[in-house]
């Protein structure tokens, strides 16, 4: 995964500042915070057992178990979970910084490819970051235009290796 996570890069943003002690702490209550919008907004996270296993300084890991929900008829993670949880990586992180950035907008995933290298086994782990660059060109369009395009690439692993990337397009729309 291509994270250029640069603290000292300078920027407006909120989400790009150097976190403090006291931000240290509320990442665990961030990531909570965020788990509880997706079981709440999106009932079929609850189903799938997805946690926000970690949520800081641009960066997400969700975390499922390959279980009967997950598992397909080889006993490996169904392709259609493998891609709802990466796309909700996506979105989860995005929405998180549009949160802390305090803009309200209308999010969706626009479109998403998905190429798998071999079954996840055991436990579908789905990771991306956002650099304060890209983040802040995101952040500009939006402002300017009150529409805005953000590109990522999700990687998908098990606990052995990388299995599967997904290109996700997220297009927001300021309310």
């Amino acid at each position: 995964m291509n994270c250029h996570v640069t603290p000292w890069v300078k920027s407006r943003r909120k989400s790009c500042e150097i976190f403090t002690v006291r931000s240290i702490r509320n990442k665990k209550s961030d990531a909570a915070s965020l788990e509880a919008v997706l079981h709440r907004e999106i009932p079929l996270t609850k189903v799938l057992g997805l946690c926000v296993a970690s949520l800081a300084s641009r960066r997400i890991r969700l975390e499922a178990p390959v279980s009967n929900v997950n598992a397909n008829i080889h006993g490996t993670a169904f392709s259609g979970s493998i891609y709802s949880i990466s796309a909700l990586a996506a979105w989860g992180l995005t929405y998180h910084l549009l949160q802390a950035e305090g803009v309200a907008a209308e999010l969706v995933v626009a479109e998403g490819s998905i190429k798998f290298w071999r079954p996840v086994k055991d436990k579908i782990i789905a990771e991306t970051c956002f650099s304060c660059e890209e983040f802040d060109v995101f952040m500009e369009a939006l402002e300017k235009d009150g529409k805005a395009v953000l590109l990522t690439d999700v990687q998908v692993s098990d606990n052995n290796a990388n299995r599967a990337s997904n290109k996700i397009k997220l297009v927001a729309m300021k309310l």
